[in-house]
């Protein structure tokens, strides 16, 4: 409808209008409703009065097919101004089908817009019913005239029964049609689809010709017309397998016709069948228009077999012509081609045909010297032991004469130069209208294959003899092995065990057969041997794997097998390994005692040297003592140098247990983050002063060198330790070389040195040209107080220090020397990648800072002389000290204080340890410091020989300035949040 104005709408005033056959109707364009007058209600199948819209109109009641065109009429007038006249169908509510004549004229206001329109309705069902039919009966006539006047002239049997479908089609209204020729054979056969209109002949290929089923049967035996409104509904439907009615997918047939078309004799040639998917299409109009349309159909297809039959049978005879000349030079050329030999004899013996074969094998040289004679005597034959028969035994002449057919497999035919020739043959009687004509004969020369078996019955009784040695050989073998031999399944059911079975575990092979290994098998040892099962049951092979069966005494046996799994089998072979094994654990345990045992020679050596050098410095300190006191006791000067030789033995005699320590790698560790490069720099005025002038430090520092994370107080006494050791190899001086260098491991050299990883390192070596070792020196110098220095020069730790605290900061050292070329000591450390941290030298002398006088120090101390003589030393150093002898102690005193700075505890002592105690303190007062002491290195602040992160930690015994620099290094340092 066109688009209203919606400024001009108002309502049109309809004027009563009744007409008895004609109907009158107005519409409303701005509400859009329609009314009709009471015919036009009528006409329209609605009650009087009924609210429509004209969208409604076109939506409820237009058929589909004209809604658009009516749509289009109206708006059309509506823009040109004019009146519409249109014809269109409609459905009323009742579903009647009826034909409208609508007509209409528009309205418009002074604006010349659309107020909307009026008109008239007239109901012209019957008369297009009737214009319908007609059409429709021409329509049929011309469709029945053209397809007589087709099928009359035409001689194609296929387009004559397309037309004829095609027709039938057009005429009945059905969506589909097909002809079926009669084929129906005897053992129930599907008909043959001719033609096929209104659909691809692809909907039928995927389910193969209809049958003779209770639907079709009454068309194809010429029974009449078969019409159904419903086929699927009929009583003969669905009777037969293995659909039972159409099959899925077929094309929806609901609406039936078929009707038989009949020969001139009465033969029925096929049936005409059309369907539609919607049931009652078809009447009995389309029944007596198909029933002419099959008659035509019948005479032509009459016609056009005739015409076909006539000239089949002149192409009939034309193609056995050619085929009877082809089959005849076929022939000669197979005949000619073949490598047989080939002939044919008439009833007397006369040769009356041969082949090129024939002649070569028998050594003629044409045909002409063999056809038209008797051959055996010419070619007389024997057997193959070279025996004659008589002609009356010839099987050749017996099936030429009327006998039967023959395969002689080796017989001799003889050339025309009396040379045998061993064939085989075939012989066929020849019978030509019921009467004996001959018979033919082919043979092929057998010699080559005659030797070729003579041969290969050579080599067969060969390898007979060689499988029955290689059989005796491992029958042989499987009585004779040493090795426990066994074949199983799957299932570990044993099939065969040889009999070393019986020598090594006492079993019969006898008592093996039908029982489950996996019973034998140590239990310990019975889910590692089902893996093994298993992975040979997935085609992996077994070698050397152990387990332990059982004996028949008891005992165990350890077997070593090696198996393959082969067609559903496990062949296995064991070798008893238990003197091995037992041979082997004797070796482990002596081994193991010999370790032991050179374990205590260390020891008692390591003591040994120990309580020598002890007594040695116990004697200067107890001597010293003795002699200051009677120098004090009498008023006598000189007390104090007796003194300092007392201190200095007891320097000595901490040094030599922070040796040991370090030997036995648990001296407690402080590592950094240290660069090696700036720590040899920083030492090299310090070394100066301890080596002398007679010897030249030189330093060769790599650029680019990377960071090691290690102690550095211990490094720089290990490395004063070794240029020690090099001045000392160097009596007259000489060449001192320091250096460093980035340096990588590789697996090649760490299999070589157990313990170490391979990857990245920091090396630093210390070289001198003094007068170097001998290789079993070298062997020797790490071993503990071990030294080539005279008596009273050395203690034989210091390499021993080196090795160990190299070894505990996770690192490598070794030694390189040659007698009068001088030594190499090189120290690997592992790399750490990470900034450096700036550490000052422990080992360069600083004055011992004092406290401020106000700071509060509380010492908690088992041993009452070391606490008597820290507290004394803590005053002097000019600290506020008050004292504990346990952790419950020290936590009453803290109670009573109203200040405390730091907590200078040990670590090991009865009840509360120093780690518990300070835990507690930290707990209620966490300003306040802590700084921990032992003399035992395995505790709670130092694991793996390292002191625990963020733990202040002085080891015993120290010095008076050692615990003044710590003391005051840690009140000092800014307490962590």
């Amino acid at each position: 409808m066109p688009t209203i104005s919606p400024a001009l709408h108002r309502p049109i005033a309809i004027e009563p209008l009744d007409f008895s056959e004609v109907g009158v109707w107005t519409w409303d364009a701005k509400s859009d409703d329609v009314q009709f007058s009471e015919a036009g209600y009528r006409i329209f199948g609605l009650a009087e009065g009924t609210p429509i819209t004209w969208t409604e109109l076109q939506e409820r009641l237009l058929h589909p097919e004209d809604a658009p065109k009516a749509s289009a009429a109206v708006a059309a007038a509506v823009d040109q101004r004019d009146q519409y006249r249109i014809e269109y169908r409609i459905t009323t509510p009742a579903g009647e089908l009826r034909w409208i004549l609508a007509s209409g004229r528009p309205s418009y206001d002074d604006q010349g817009s659309v107020l909307g329109m009026r008109g008239r309705v007239e109901d012209v069902t019957e008369r297009k019913q009737e214009q319908l039919a007609l059409a429709e009966e021409v329509r049929s006539l011309e469709i029945i005239n053209s397809t007589g006047a087709l099928v009359a002239s035409e001689f194609d049997l296929d387009r004559i029964v397309q037309a004829v479908v095609d027709a039938g089609v057009s005429l009945t209204g059905a969506q589909f049609g097909a002809f079926f020729y009669n084929v129906l054979r005897e053992d129930g056969g599907a008909y043959m689809l001719y033609a096929l209109s209104g659909a691809p002949r692809s909907a039928f290929e995927t389910f193969g010709m209809p049958r003779a089923t209770p639907v079709f049967h009454p068309t194809f035996a010429g029974e009449g017309i078969v019409r159904s409104d419903d086929i699927t509904k009929d009583v003969r439907y669905g009777k037969m397998g293995p659909h039972h009615g159409m099959p899925e997918g077929h094309l929806p047939v609901r609406s039936y016709l078929a009707v038989p078309v009949a020969s001139r004799s009465g033969e029925i040639i096929g049936g005409l069948f059309f369907g539609h998917s919607e049931p009652a299409q078809f009447d009995a109009r389309d029944e007596r228009v198909m029933i002419g349309i099959a008659a035509q159909a019948a005479i032509a297809v009459d016609n056009a077999r005739l015409y076909q039959a006539a000239q089949e049978e002149l192409r009939r005879r034309t193609e056995i012509e050619a085929a009877l000349r082809d089959s005849e030079e076929f022939l000669r050329l197979i005949l000619n081609s073949a490598p047989a030999g080939f002939y044919a004899v008439d009833n007397e013996g006369v040769t009356t045909v041969c082949n090129p074969a024939f002649l070569r094998i028998l050594g003629f040289e044409s045909a002409d010297a063999a056809v038209g004679r008797k051959l055996h005597d010419l070619i007389h034959h024997t057997h193959p032991d070279g025996s004659h028969y008589p002609k009356e035994e010839c099987p050749i002449y017996i099936a030429a004469a009327g006998g039967g057919a023959a395969h002689v497999p080796d017989e001799n035919f003889f050339k025309l130069d009396g040379t045998a020739v061993p064939v085989e043959y075939w012989v066929e009687p020849l019978v030509r209208d019921g009467r004996n004509a001959g018979a033919i004969c082919i043979f092929n020369d057998i010699t080559e294959r005659k030797a070729a078996q003579a041969t290969q019955s050579r080599f067969a009784e060969e390898l007979a003899e060689q499988v029955e040695a290689r059989t005796a050989e491992r029958d042989r073998m499987w009585r004779l092995s040493a090795e426990l031999m066994l074949v199983a399944d799957f299932e570990a059911t044993i099939v065969s065990a040889n009999p070393a079975w019986e020598t090594a575990l006492g079993w019969a092979p006898e008592e093996l057969h039908g029982r489950k290994f996996l019973d034998l098998v140590h239990p310990d040892d019975v889910e590692p041997t089902l893996k093994e099962v298993g992975r040979l049951s997935e085609g992996a092979t077994t070698f050397s794997f152990e387990n332990r069966y059982q004996h028949k005494d008891g005992g165990y046996r350890c077997l070593s097998w090696t198996a393959v799994p082969d067609q559903g089998f496990i062949h296995a072979v064991a070798r008893d390994v238990t003197a091995e094994r037992d041979a082997a654990e004797a070796l482990r345990r002596t081994e193991e005692a010999l370790r032991q045992a050179q374990k205590m020679e260390a020891v008692g050596q390591l003591t040994g040297g120990v309580a020598h050098d002890f007594n040695n410095m116990l004697a200067i300190v107890i001597g010293s003592l003795d002699l200051a006191r009677r120098r004090l006791d009498r008023g006598q000067p000189g007390a104090e140098r007796y003194l300092e030789a007392a201190h200095e033995g007891a320097s000595r005699a901490a040094s030599l247990t922070q040796r040991l320590l370090a030997f036995s790698r648990q001296q407690p560790l402080t590592p950094r983050v240290t660069s090696l490069n700036k720590l040899v720099g920083g030492m090299s005025e310090l070394l100066r002063r301890t080596l002398g002038e007679t010897v030249e430090i030189e330093t060769v520092l790599a650029g680019g060198l990377w960071l090691a994370n290690v102690d550095p107080n211990q490094l720089e006494s290990a490395i004063l330790n070794l240029a020690v050791n090099a001045r000392d190899a160097m009596p007259d001086g000489g060449q001192l070389t320091i250096e460093t260098a980035n340096a990588h491991l590789d697996d090649q050299y760490v299999r070589d040195h157990i313990g170490l990883s391979a990857g990245q390192y920091v090396m630093l070596a210390v070289s001198d040209k003094g007068h170097g070792m001998p290789a079993d020196v070298v062997a020797k110098v790490f071993d503990p107080f071990f030294t080539t220095k005279p008596v009273g020069k050395g203690t034989g730790l210091g390499l021993s220090m080196v090795y160990g605290f190299v070894k505990q900061s996770g690192g490598h050292v070794s030694v390189y020397s040659e007698v009068g070329q001088g030594t190499t000591v090189k120290i690997y450390f592992p790399r750490h990648v990470g900034a450096a941290e700036d550490m000052p030298s422990t080992i360069t002398a600083r004055p011992a800072p004092d406290g401020t006088g106000t700071e509060v120090v509380l010492v908690v101390e088992d041993e009452e002389r070391v606490r008597a003589m820290s507290v004394d030393a803590l005053k002097e150093l000019g600290y506020i000290v008050y004292q504990a002898g346990s952790g419950d102690e020290a936590l009453r005193v803290i109670d009573t204080l109203k200040r405390l700075d730091l907590v200078f505890t040990d670590i090991v002592m009865a009840g509360m340890t120093g780690r518990q105690l300070a835990d507690r303190i930290r707990a209620q007062a966490p300003h306040v410091k802590v700084l921990y002491t032992t003399g035992y290195t395995r505790n709670a602040v130092v694991h793996n020989g390292v002191v625990d992160a963020g733990v202040d930690f002085l080891p015993k015994p120290f010095s008076i300035a050692d615990l003044a620099r710590k003391v005051r290094a840690v009140l000092d340092k800014e307490q962590p949040r």
